[in-house]
């Protein structure tokens, strides 16, 4: 079933989005804690799987192309 998007998912999802990057930036002084995951299942859990995959689908691209540690690069 397609499900279509409409003005509250899309601002859920940016809004939770911007919470987890923001989250996510302000701990990276600290190695090795990170809020996404605990994020993920937040949102996943108050709005449904679909925002929340939605949602850590952003955050993940956007974190891992601008993180303070370096670009994300899979190991082959």
């Amino acid at each position: 079933v397609e499900e279509e998007m409409n003005s509250k998912q899309i601002s859920i999802i940016t809004m939770m989005s911007a919470m987890t990057l923001g989250g996510n930036y302000a701990l990276s002084v600290i190695p090795n804690v990170e809020i996404s995951t605990l994020m993920f299942f937040i949102v996943s859990y108050i709005f449904g799987l679909y925002n929340g995959m939605m949602c850590m689908l952003i955050t993940s691209l956007i974190y891992g192309i601008f993180n303070p540690w370096g670009i994300f690069i899979p190991q082959i």
